[in-house]
C-alpha cells in the first residue's frame, strides 16, 4: 500500500502552507466586516490611518495572490495524481480521480452550508478538475497557452466596464460643453441623462447598502438557526456568481500550473540563483504595478461623483492579472529558493506541515472565523478594526501551526484529508503513523 506521506514533494507543501496562511488575511474581513464596507473601505474607514494601510498592504501583496498559488499547485496535483498507472485497491485512475473531484465538491458544500465556511474556491477546483482530466496529456506549451487565453479573456471582460464608464463620462463632458455653447442636440441630451441616471443609481446603491448592512448586522448577531437560511442563500448566490469569472480565473491558473509542472521550474530543478533573482525581479515589478493599481483604485473610489475618470487613464482591470501573476511566481520562486537552503528550515518546516494539511487548515480557519465573529460565538462582527484583524490572524496562525506540527507527529494526514481519501476509496484508510521498533 502506498504511503501518502512518503510521496509528498516538500517545496510544494511549503508553498501550499504559505498560501493557506496568507489567504487567511484575505478571508477574515469577509467574516468580520460588512460587505459594502469591504468593497469600498476608504469611504467607510477613512484614509491616513492604520485601516487604510492594512487595506493597501492586502491589496498590493495578497489579494488574489494566495488563491493564485493554490490554483497553480492544484494544477500540479492533477498531474501527480493521474501519473499513477493504477491507484489503490485496483481502482482505475480515472475512476479514483473523478471520485476525488466529486468528494472535494461535497466536502466544500458541507462546510459552506452547515458550518458557514465560505470555501467556494474548493467548488471551483472540483469543477475545473473534472474538465481538466481530458487535457492532462497536452504539451506544456498548449496548457500554458490555454491558461493565458483564459486570463486574458477575464481581463478583457472586466476591463469593458471601465471603458464604458470612461466613454460615458467623456460624452457627458462634451454634452455640457455643447449646452454652454447653445449647440445641444438629442445625442447630448441622451449623454446628460445617462450620466445623471448613473449618479442617481450610485446614491440609491449606497442607501440600499446602509439598509442591507442593518439587516446583515441583525442576522450575523443572531443564533445559528436564524442565520442558517440567510447564509444558505448567500452561499448559493456566491457559488452562482463565481460563474464565469471565478471559474475562468481558476481554470486559467490551474492550466498554467499543469504546464509549469511539466517543465523544471515548478519541480524546483533549476539553479538556486535563478529562483532568487527571478523572485527579486518579479516581486519588485509586482509591487510597482500593484501600487499603480492601488492608487488608481483609491482615486476611483474617492471620486464617486465620477470626476476621477477625468484624470484616470489606466484601466486597472486590464493589468490585474499581470499584477497577480507577478506576485504568484515571485512568491513561488522565493519559497522554492528557501526550501533549497538549510538556513531557512525554521521557516519552511512549519509551512510544510500546514501545507500537508491544507484542506483541514483552510476549513478550520473559516470555522474559527464564524466562532469569533458570529452571534453564536464571541459575536465580534463589526466590532474590530481592519488593522486589528492582523492580530487575530496571527493568533489563528499560531494555533494552526502548533496544532498541525503536533498532529503530524502521530497521524499521516489531516482529518479532512483522511476523510477525503476514505471516501474516494470507500473504505477506512489508515490514519495513524506506523512506528517501527
Amino acid at each position: 500500500m502506498n504511503n501518502p506521506v512518503s510521496s509528498r514533494i516538500y517545496h510544494l507543501d511549503v508553498l501550499r502552507g504559505f498560501a493557506i496562511l496568507g489567504i487567511l488575511i484575505m478571508n477574515i474581513p469577509d467574516f468580520a466586516i460588512i460587505e459594502w464596507q469591504n468593497s469600498i473601505p476608504p469611504i467607510f474607514e477613512g484614509r491616513n490611518n492604520l485601516n487604510f494601510l492594512s487595506w493597501e498592504f492586502s491589496y498590493i501583496f495578497l489579494d488574489g495572490k494566495m488563491r493564485g498559488i493554490l490554483s497553480i499547485l492544484f494544477g500540479a496535483s492533477i498531474l501527480l495524481f493521474t501519473a499513477k498507472k493504477e491507484t489503490q485497491f485496483g481502482l482505475s485512475t480515472a475512476k479514483a480521480y473523478y471520485r476525488r473531484m466529486f468528494w472535494l465538491l461535497m466536502i466544500c458544500l458541507f462546510a459552506c452550508y452547515l458550518f458557514f465556511c465560505f470555501t467556494t474556491i474548493l467548488y471551483e477546483y472540483a469543477l475545473c478538475g473534472a474538465l481538466l482530466y481530458f487535457v492532462r496529456n497536452l504539451n506544456y506549451k498548449w496548457l500554458i497557452g490555454f491558461g493565458v487565453i483564459c486570463l486574458l479573456t477575464i481581463s478583457w471582460m472586466s476591463g469593458e466596464g471601465f471603458e464604458k464608464k470612461k466613454e460615458m463620462r467623456e460624452n457627458y463632458k462634451l454634452a455640457l460643453l455643447h449646452k454652454q455653447e447653445g449647440k445641444i442636440d438629442s445625442a447630448d441630451i441622451k449623454a446628460l441623462t445617462k450620466w445623471k441616471l448613473r449618479q442617481k443609481q450610485i446614491i440609491e446603491a449606497l442607501a440600499e447598502a446602509v439598509d442591507y448592512s442593518t439587516t446583515q448586522m441583525q442576522t450575523v448577531h443572531a443564533g445559528y438557526l436564524t442565520m442558517f437560511p440567510v447564509v444558505a442563500l448567500l452561499t448559493t448566490d456566491e457559488i452562482i456568481s463565481s460563474l464565469p469569472f471565478g471559474i475562468l480565473e481558476s481554470l486559467g491558473t490551474i492550466l498554467i500550473g499543469m504546464g509549469l509542472f511539466k517543465i523544471r521550474y515548478l519541480r524546483g530543478e533549476l539553479k538556486n540563483s535563478f529562483y532568487l533573482i527571478s523572485a527579486f525581479i518579479l516581486l519588485i515589478a509586482g509591487t510597482f504595478i500593484g501600487y499603480i493599481r492601488f492608487t488608481t483604485q483609491n482615486a476611483l473610489i474617492s471620486g464617486l461623483s465620477g470626476a476621477a475618470y477625468d484624470h484616470v487613464n489606466i484601466n486597472i482591470d486590464y493589468i490585474e492579472q499581470i499584477h497577480r501573476l507577478l506576485f504568484v511566481f515571485g512568491y513561488i520562486s522565493l519559497f522554492i529558493f528557501f526550501t533549497k537552503k538549510a538556513a531557512f528550515t525554521f521557516l519552511t518546516k512549519p509551512l510544510q506541515c500546514v501545507g500537508q494539511m491544507a484542506i483541514s487548515n483552510y476549513i478550520f480557519q473559516n470555522f474559527m472565523f464564524t466562532l469569533i465573529f458570529f452571534g453564536y460565538g464571541l459575536d465580534l462582527y463589526q466590532s474590530v478594526e481592519r488593522y486589528q484583524l492582523f492580530l487575530i490572524a496571527s493568533i489563528i496562525w499560531t494555533i494552526q501551526i502548533i496544532f498541525t506540527i503536533n498532529w503530524l507527529k502521530y497521524y499521516q494526514v489531516g482529518p479532512v484529508e483522511w476523510l477525503w481519501r476514505s471516501l474516494i476509496y470507500w473504505r477506512k484508510m489508515p490514519l495513524k503513523r506506523v512506528v517501527y521498533s
